[in-house]
């Protein structure tokens, strides 16, 4: 990830909002800044998979909250959906969940969930 778009989701997670600015680098960089969160929550996976799920989380939270400035950006993450399905999958089978979703609704954004069963 560029020192821009590395900055920009570090103020995101610090301030927990996300300007238009901070959506423009989101909206620039999305590629790379995808690419590069999945690569490190895919080494998280086998050491700490709970952490891999919430580092996921915290990328979904991220691009929703630049896509409602800019919903250009969700278009932009139709490549990745199978990166994010391929991890999230990993994520799942690690914990033991017996199925995981990937959602796209209104106001625009994407959800993770994962699913387990509880024994009666």
């Amino acid at each position: 990830m560029d020192v821009l778009s590395l900055k920009t989701f570090e103020q995101w997670e610090s301030a927990g909002d996300m300007t238009s600015e901070m959506a423009a680098v989101v909206d620039r960089g999305l590629d790379e800044i995808v690419e590069r969160k999945i690569k490190g929550i895919e080494e998280l996976i086998d050491k700490q998979p709970y952490l891999a799920f919430a580092h996921l989380m915290s990328l979904s939270f991220f691009v929703n909250a630049a896509a409602r400035k800019r919903p250009s950006i969700l278009k932009k993450l139709e490549k990745w959906i199978k990166a994010i399905k391929n991890t999230l999958g990993k994520v799942a089978t690690k914990v033991g969940a017996v199925g995981f979703n990937i959602s796209v609704g209104l106001p625009a954004g994407v959800s993770i969930s994962l699913s387990f069963s509880i024994p009666p």
